[in-house]
């Protein structure tokens, strides 16, 4: 009897702390936080871990994003998550299998997109699909997060999802960034970002634009704004620091354009004494100056914030929020922009930003900062002040558990 007895507590106690069991599939690296859409996926991953006792999660990700060290990399950044690695392709060893299980239901499938004029290209791959559907055959997850409207057909007519909650992490409008292709055309793509947001139960958005935005026009899925999340720590005013102003940018094309027209339009406006440090990818297309130091890679910004003065974010295209910004307010640096910088803040005036509709007030603004502290001191506050709104770690912490169903 006393055996029963125990075997019963031991699976009612088991069950009780199993938790809310989570597949949370991105495809990029999440080993180096070189872009924005990192950045998120490491913060969304650290609330996980953060939540071990209520929350298990499995991570898939794409395998050939992945190079050289860097999965074991991702080891040591998060130890013990249970991480599965898609495949783009089959393998070709077999030459006859590799045709018939993957080369052929790969044209199939492309062929398919042209005779259903897909505007919104999907990035599934029959072998990326059949290994997330074995993975779906082995496990019962409560959650699965998608990130990124072109890889919802893992999910689509899948037979193996269960009753798990189906949650689209969109990260972008991605009918704004479609907008310069060959072909583009705006209402049809826009129809068909929408019509996909509906086949999820829940959408998130990491802008509040964008969650408008999506609100009225996907309306069978539930939509919540889940912001990226900062701590506040902001570095004491100061001249004596050895950058005027910091840019941090990767190398995607918006990025690419956002800077030649900083560096051709506003920078030989800016007096030369002024100190500039550039972070990222984006270093590669900015040209060699006496007065501009270079930085490809950093394992953290920190040590960069708190010697720079202003955050500049100069861009002219792009969706969801620029991750820099917001990044910049918990530092309590003020931030110099265009309007597309504004993008996916909550308040679009007494933000923490100072917006320039031209080369010309972008140096005004810059220079104003620079030589006025009331200014300075004034829309640092505002920045500080929209971290502890809508960015901080903690609340936003609260709201997933909220949505999540945590007690």
């Amino acid at each position: 009897m006393l055996i029963i007895l125990r075997y019963i507590l031991v699976f009612v106690f088991d069950d009780s702390m199993k938790g809310i069991k989570i597949l949370y599939f991105f495809p990029y690296p999440i080993v180096n936080r070189n872009h924005g859409n990192v950045t998120r996926a490491i913060q969304f991953l650290q609330y996980f871990e953060a939540r071990k006792n209520h929350i298990s999660v499995d991570f898939v990700t794409e395998e050939h994003n992945y190079v050289t060290d860097e999965k074991e990399k991702m080891e040591l950044l998060f130890p013990g998550l249970r991480t599965f690695f898609l495949q783009r392709k089959h393998d070709k060893s077999n030459y006859l299998r590799y045709l018939i299980k993957g080369k052929i239901p790969h044209i199939i499938n492309k062929r398919q997109q042209k005779k259903f004029h897909t505007h919104i290209p999907s990035e599934v791959t029959h072998r990326a699909r059949q290994q997330f559907d074995e993975i779906l055959k082995a496990n019962s997850y409560d959650v699965i997060i998608i990130s990124y409207v072109f890889w919802a057909s893992l999910i689509r007519n899948n037979p193996y999802i269960g009753k798990a909650k189906l949650v689209m992490d969109t990260h972008d409008l991605m009918t704004g960034q479609y907008k310069s292709r060959e072909g583009f055309r705006l209402g049809a793509t826009f129809e068909e970002e929408m019509n996909i947001l509906n086949e999820f139960h829940e959408t998130w958005s990491i802008s509040t634009d964008e969650l408008y935005l999506f609100s009225q026009f996907a309306p069978k899925s539930k939509h919540f704004f889940v912001p990226v999340m900062f701590e506040k720590k902001p570095v004491a005013v100061s001249e004596d620091k050895p950058y005027d102003l910091i840019y941090v940018a990767s190398d995607n094309p918006c990025n690419q354009k956002s800077a030649k027209w900083f560096f051709e339009k506003v920078y030989p406006l800016l007096p030369q004494h002024l100190k500039i440090c550039v972070i990222g990818g984006i270093v590669k297309f900015i040209p060699d100056l006496p007065n501009v130091h270079k930085v490809f890679f950093a394992e953290t910004l920190d040590t960069y914030y708190q010697q720079s003065k202003i955050a500049i974010c100069p861009m002219l295209e792009g969706t969801g929020v620029k991750v820099k910004v917001v990044e910049a307010f918990s530092f309590g640096l003020p931030v110099v922009c265009t309007l597309r910088g504004l993008d996916g803040l909550p308040a679009k005036k007494h933000n923490g930003c100072l917006m320039a509709a031209d080369e010309a007030a972008f140096v005004k603004h810059i220079l104003n900062l620079l030589e006025d502290a009331t200014l300075y001191n004034r829309v640092r506050e505002e920045g500080i002040a929209m971290i502890e709104k809508y960015f901080d770690k903690e609340s936003v912490y609260r709201e997933l558990d909220e949505i999540l169903g945590i007690a």
